[in-house]
């Protein structure tokens, strides 16, 4: 439960120069421990897999497509709002009947108005007003695949931990994965479609999976990330995406931005 400015770091990613916190520690946060105590409830009764994907409302964001026929090979009989279809209405009204929400589109967090950080959609923005005033979740894992949704929305009130995924928690998600900066599309595709294969396949916890889609992202080879997506794409998909999943992503920008609230 970090407090005050802490909760703008990666703490998962603190190194003492030869081995982060998460080559140790499965490292889940929580704004305090009566959200935590409500999001283990929460999973306590949640038993399906209903699964909803708002896929790049906006048609702005590369690789979106592929982390979405990515999450399709694990989740056969999901609900996909795809650009023009991801609309404000259509995907809030949505909400309370699926229990794996996956957002693949922009963030955004408003500094100086805190309730008005938002989620791009395809004809109007979702707010987190609109998540706490009239939100009812009932999820096991929101996934914000989005810039900055986990970032503290108001500097000046820090100790609150006020964020995109803290309201979320606050609605009724047992756990959000979001990320404190402007993260990388490529990165983000990769990590995504890694963390699904480990949560569902190697049946981990949502927070073990991500941790360790992380350090796969950091350390994996070319090759083997080539091998990981010929097994989730079509041969012509992975031949598009040859040159991205050659380059390094080593560096804590592209592996630490996301992290895991709730449990």
């Amino acid at each position: 439960m970090p407090l005050g400015l802490l909760s703008l770091l990666p703490l998962h990613a603190a190194t003492d120069g030869k081995r982060c916190a998460l080559d140790v520690w499965c490292i889940n946060y929580a704004p305090n421990a009566r959200s935590l105590n409500r999001a283990r409830q929460i999973q306590a009764n949640i038993r399906q897999q209903r699964v909803l994907a708002v896929e790049n409302p906006k048609n702005n964001i590369d690789y979106a497509l592929y982390a979405t026929e990515s999450l399709r090979k694990h989740y056969p009989q999901a609900t996909i709002y795809q650009q023009a279809l991801a609309r404000h209405d259509k995907v809030f009204n949505a909400l309370p009947d699926y229990d794996i929400i996956h957002f693949y589109c922009h963030g955004k967090t408003n500094i100086e108005q805190p309730l008005q950080s938002l989620l791009e959609l395809a004809d109007k923005n979702l707010s987190l007003k609109t998540v706490l005033e009239q939100g009812k979740l009932n999820a096991r894992l929101v996934l914000l695949c989005a810039c900055e949704t986990g970032m503290l929305a108001d500097l000046q009130r820090a100790e609150e931990f006020v964020s995109l995924s803290t309201g979320l928690l606050q609605a009724g998600s047992a756990a959000v994965i979001a990320s404190l900066w402007s993260v990388s599309d490529a990165s983000t595709m990769i990590l995504i479609s890694r963390f699904y294969h480990l949560w569902q396949q190697e049946q981990l916890t949502p927070a073990e999976a991500l941790r360790q889609a992380q350090v796969w992202l950091r350390d994996s080879t070319p090759q083997q990330r080539i091998v990981f997506f010929q097994a989730l794409l079509p041969t012509p998909a992975v031949t598009e995406l040859e040159a991205v999943l050659k380059q390094d992503f080593s560096h804590p920008y592209y592996w630490a931005g996301f992290g895991i609230v709730g449990v």
